[in-house]
């Protein structure tokens, strides 16, 4: 009995260390490219999590170590400068603007009610709606060749295969989107290549809002595109 019960817990052991339970679900890591870093993040090519909000097809980027569940569009909502006045800076910008004061407002008021305001990358105040770092576009790839931002010139095409983040709906030919993230002088975004842009006022790159759900919600499905997680 004793030797049955020793291979029960260590089974039950594996089991806990494949499995993450969350939100009413039980997501096997392996099979779904969901892995363990701070938070629990989805990696490489395509990863099974897909979730319907607002009624369309979003990507869950992470579950969040604080219990919000970090989610970005798979199509884009169009292409836009960054700022109209050439500004790097998420807070004045034109783009801050139109996201949290007039795209928030077409998100239908039962959507709405599940956002978490959230304090975006270099930001000093709470926002519904951001868009991806570079961190988490670099934490999306799930090949070790391609973990900083200059690291990936020589493996550049085989890292945009290794991550999901490049097979969202542009809708733009040159598949550029914007980042909240900066530099001193420029406003990063990522597709064909991913580095810094100078001209955040000249350039319409696709944007793809990205935004935080509340912890305190119950999903079910299994994240994949046929099947995939829905809010209950």
């Amino acid at each position: 009995m004793k030797i049955i019960t020793l291979i029960s817990a260590f089974l039950s052991f594996l089991t806990n260390q494949n499995t993450y339970v969350t939100n009413d679900i039980s997501i096997n890591l392996k099979e779904n490219n969901l892995y363990k870093d701070e938070n629990y993040i989805y990696k490489g090519k395509n990863p099974n999590n897909y979730i319907i909000f607002n009624n369309e097809i979003y990507r869950i980027i992470s579950f969040e170590k604080d219990g919000k569940i970090k989610i970005i569009k798979n199509d884009s909502i169009g292409n836009f400068p960054f700022d109209i006045e050439n500004s790097n800076n998420w807070e004045k910008s034109s783009l801050n603007n139109y996201l949290n004061n007039i795209y928030y407002y077409k998100i239908n008021q039962k959507s709405r009610n599940l956002i978490q305001k959230h304090k975006w990358e270099e930001t000093n105040n709470l926002y519904y709606i951001g868009l991806i770092s570079i961190s988490d576009y670099i934490k999306s790839n799930n090949n070790s060749l391609c973990q900083t931002i200059y690291s990936n010139w020589e493996n550049f095409n085989k890292c945009k295969e290794d991550n999901y983040l490049n097979s969202l709906n542009f809708n733009n030919k040159n598949n550029y989107a914007w980042t909240i993230s900066k530099d001193v002088n420029n406003i990063y975004h990522f597709g064909n290549m991913y580095f810094g842009d100078s001209m955040p006022s000249y350039n319409d790159f696709a944007v793809f809002p990205v935004l935080y759900l509340k912890g305190n919600i119950s999903l079910k499905g299994k994240g994949t595109i046929e099947t995939p997680y829905q809010i209950i």
